[in-house]
């Protein structure tokens, strides 16, 4: 399968179909550079997400990803649960 994130052709039986937020779609990659988010339900390229210990899973690294000191871990600011108080 081709890969555009690798930018060359995969192993099928070592590959992930995950969400590429560069492409915005679908692609390939091997399977220990994919991560799932149960945040989104979908699986994810290791390099282009963050760790959430709030969320206990893996979020985009993208316009609404932000890191609160106070909760010390990276949220949604989209989230219509979490309450952003600016300075």
């Amino acid at each position: 399968m081709y890969s555009h994130y690798y930018g060359s052709y995969t192993y099928f039986y070592k590959a992930e179909r995950v969400y590429n937020i560069d492409t915005k779609e679908k692609d390939w990659v091997l399977e220990d550079d994919a991560v799932y988010s149960c945040y989104y339900d979908l699986w994810l390229i290791r390099d282009q997400t963050v760790y959430s210990e709030f969320y206990d899973t893996y979020l985009m690294k993208n316009e609404y990803l932000v890191y609160s000191e106070f909760m010390q871990s990276y949220i949604d600011k989209s989230d219509e649960k979490v309450y952003l108080c600016e300075r």
